[in-house]
């Protein structure tokens, strides 16, 4: 008799913490609960994420996760959160300062005041192709080097989120490849540790400890936190990482197919095994290039904040609706009920992207909520129009359509309006959970061992609900 067999995905995202339970057989989710995530004000010093409040919600989501489930139909375990975020530990495996989240205000400073000081704009990217954002963990290494000195002196290992919540897990240190690749740490050519970089800034590139690239198996679940997690006793934990990197993989696409994960950022990515020319013009575009889920794999592509500012207008425009699920289907409602006034109103919004601040223009005491949003929405179709055209002169190609990923993608109205904008047709994966699939296949990877991700993942059927322009 064939017995069920699971993969419990934990995924830590910046607003919501989930856990979930896929059928290996199906890959269909079975089982899934989550829980809000947010930062938290430290010291006066800045934004930190509480890793011990993070490590319990995930308790708690998997726990309830695991009354629905057979305990003994989990045969492995893996984690994917968002990318540079982590901490520093001494040599008792203890963190040595809080996580600093890439929400904190003193990244930007960092980048703006101190970074170039150490490094040559240019330079800096040729080597590591990682665009230049203030989140990016470098200016965090930077921010120690200036601020706590003796953190960087103490430090014996550095671990991602992702890496961390393995490691409660297991007792073992290792840091997932993917995440490298958000750093700006790393040497873009050799996909590895940049030592010059390491030298600058004043660490040893030792505290990365046991990279482990998606796939491989981390460690086993130790005895009290399978009893804390509901899990069997010894489940592998096998290392996924960077969310963005695997909800692009799970979407399957060939080479050159551009995915847009839509969430609180939207990230336009391409996979290649190309790297093209850099040019200090890219990186006014916003243009970075990170490591791929697979070796020797590329994920170029340009990232600017959506979600984001969607739920800025769902907090200070319909902020009378307390379930976050009725105020977002309200605010797509009103654009569908009063689009012919929608059409006439004069209110605008401009965005500028690289500075995460805007404006809303003609204003009036007529002016409606959903004017805003609609013409929000519009806006960042326009910035995904702009980006696109720059990753197709980048890359050498020209896109045949676009495929979306991620929790923006359940958007009917905005999908709509980005086909429209872009003028290809923009699919949509109806299995909605790209991330924890794309994690769950490695995951599968590493269980079966005579299947690649890439096979497992296209043994599936595909789902797709397709949104054409108008004609």
């Amino acid at each position: 008799m064939n017995e069920k067999q699971h993969i419990i995905v934990l995924d830590c995202g910046a607003t919501n913490i989930r856990v979930v339970a896929i059928d290996c057989a199906t890959s269909e989710i079975v089982a899934k609960h989550s829980m809000h995530n947010s930062t938290k004000e430290y010291n006066n010093e800045g934004l930190i994420w509480d890793i011990d409040e993070i490590f319990n919600k995930l308790q708690a989501c998997c726990i309830e996760v695991m009354k629905q489930i057979p305990k003994e139909s989990v045969k492995a375990v893996s984690t994917t959160t968002f990318g540079v975020d982590g901490t520093f530990l001494d040599d008792n495996k203890r963190p040595l300062y809080p996580i600093i989240s890439w929400q904190c205000k003193r990244n930007a400073k960092i980048m703006d005041k101190s970074l170039f000081h150490y490094f040559d704009k240019n330079a800096l990217f040729h080597k590591t192709g990682v665009g230049y954002f203030p989140f990016n963990t470098i200016n965090k290494f930077i921010w120690f080097k200036e601020n706590k000195p003796e953190v960087l002196e103490k430090a014996s290992s550095f671990l991602f989120i992702s890496s961390y919540i393995n490691f409660k897990l297991t007792d073992v240190l290792s840091c997932d490849f993917t995440m490298l690749g958000t750093s700006m740490l790393t040497n873009l050519n050799t996909q590895n540790l940049s030592e010059e970089i390491a030298e600058t800034i004043g660490y040893n590139t030792n505290i990365f400890k046991n990279i482990v690239n998606p796939g491989d198996i981390v460690g086993n679940i130790t005895d009290p936190m399978a009893a804390r997690f509901h899990l069997p006793s010894n489940v592998p934990v096998v290392s996924s990482g960077h969310d963005t990197q695997f909800a692009i993989f799970a979407s399957g696409t060939d080479d050159h197919t551009p995915v847009l994960s839509s969430g609180t950022w939207e990230i336009l990515m391409v996979d290649t095994q190309k790297i093209a020319s850099l040019d200090s013009s890219l990186l006014d575009k916003g243009i970075t290039i990170e490591f791929g889920c697979e070796l020797q794999h590329y994920s170029m592509g340009i990232q600017w904040l959506a979600s984001g500012i969607i739920e800025w207008v769902r907090r200070n425009f319909y902020g009378e609706i307390s379930n976050d699920e009725e105020a977002y289907n309200t605010m797509i409602s009103e654009v569908y009920d009063y689009k012919e006034e929608i059409d006439s109103a004069t209110v605008s919004v401009e965005i500028d992207f690289l500075n995460n601040q805007g404006a809303i223009k003609g204003l009036s005491i007529n002016s409606k909520r959903y004017a805003i949003y609609y013409n929000l929405l519009v806006e960042l179709a326009k910035h995904l129009k702009s980006s696109l055209h720059s990753l197709e002169n980048l890359s050498h190609f020209k896109a045949k359509q676009l495929v979306c990923v991620g929790g923006g993608s359940k958007n009917k109205l905005w999908n709509q309006i980005k086909a429209d904008t872009l003028n290809i047709p923009i699919i949509i994966n109806n299995r909605i959970e790209n991330t924890v699939l794309g994690a769950s296949y490695y995951a599968m990877q590493a269980i079966t061992k005579n299947k690649s991700a890439s096979e497992i993942r296209d043994s599936f059927k595909k789902d797709v609900t397709i949104y054409n322009p108008a004609t």
